[in-house]
C-alpha cells in the first residue's frame, strides 16, 4: 500500500489497539473505531498535502481511499458491522492495488519556481 503514508498507518494501528484494549461495549467500540476511521482518513489527506507536499488532488484522493481499503482489509470499524466478512477484504485489497496501478494520473502542475532562468542579455557591441 505505497499510496498510504506509513506514519499514518502506524498511528492508526497504535490508536485502534488502545481502543480495542479499553472499550468494552460493542456499540461504543463501533463508535470509537468509526471516529478513528474518519479522523485518520482526514489526517491522511492533510498529511499528504502538508508533510509529503503531494500536489495532485487525484493522488491525495487515491491515498485517502487506499487508507479506507487498508482499514477494510484489517477489519477496523467494518468488523463491527453485520455484513462484513474477512474474505471480502481478501478480494478488496488486491483488487484496489491492481486498479490503482492502471489509473492514469494527470501530469504535475507547473511550478513557477522551477522555470529556467532567462539568459542574461548580451552587451551591445562597441
Amino acid at each position: 500500500m505505497k499510496y498510504v503514508p506509513l506514519e499514518v498507518l502506524g498511528a492508526y494501528l497504535f490508536i485502534t489497539g488502545i481502543i480495542h484494549s479499553n472499550v468494552v461495549g460493542s456499540h461504543d467500540l463501533a463508535a470509537w473505531l468509526g471516529y478513528a476511521l474518519i479522523g485518520f482518513a482526514l489526517i491522511t489527506g492533510v498529511y499528504d498535502w502538508r508533510v509529503l507536499q503531494i500536489a495532485r488532488v487525484s493522488q491525495i484522493f487515491i491515498s485517502v481511499i487506499g487508507f479506507g481499503v487498508y482499514v477494510f482489509a484489517t477489519g477496523g470499524w467494518f468488523e463491527t458491522t453485520t455484513w462484513y466478512h474477512s474474505w471480502y477484504a481478501a478480494i478488496a485489497l488486491p483488487l484496489f492495488a491492481l486498479l490503482v496501478a492502471i489509473i492514469p494520473l494527470p501530469g504535475l502542475p507547473a511550478d513557477p519556481a522551477a522555470a529556467p532562468a532567462a539568459a542574461p542579455a548580451a552587451a551591445p557591441a562597441a
